[in-house]
């Protein structure tokens, strides 16, 4: 008898696909921190805004502009639900050995101060 090799059965992510780990937080700390969020977000911010200061924005550079957004802000979304995630376990991890976690701490709080920021960034732009 053949197999049914029917794609439909199959999830859409797999379980070890990068993004699904960093929203189950699986990664690291710092790897979430550094690697999935700050990194990307930097290189993201870097070119956005010197390429939006350019004199001439419409046309393709405009579309380029707004397309990118489309694709680094869902995920940013992702990258902070996993960075958070991924405090979350270092702090229960430390919690367990009976250590301090004050790097989940200032992950909180720097997570928290940051997204009000890109919301304040969004309203005064408008």
């Amino acid at each position: 008898m053949a197999k049914n090799n029917n794609t439909f059965d199959k999830p859409l992510l797999s379980k070890n696909f990068w993004l699904s780990k960093l929203l189950k937080g699986q990664y690291s700390l710092g790897t979430s921190f550094w690697i999935f969020w700050t990194i990307p977000e930097l290189f993201f911010s870097l070119i956005y805004f010197s390429l939006a200061q350019s004199t001439n924005t419409e046309g393709g550079l405009g579309l380029f502009l707004n397309l990118s957004l489309l694709v680094y802000l869902p995920y940013m979304v992702c990258a902070i639900i996993g960075t958070w995630k991924s405090a979350t376990n270092y702090k229960k991890i430390k919690i367990q050995k009976k250590l301090g976690y004050g790097w989940a701490t200032a992950t909180y709080v720097y997570i928290i101060i940051s997204v009000i920021r890109k919301i304040a960034n969004v309203i005064q732009a408008i």
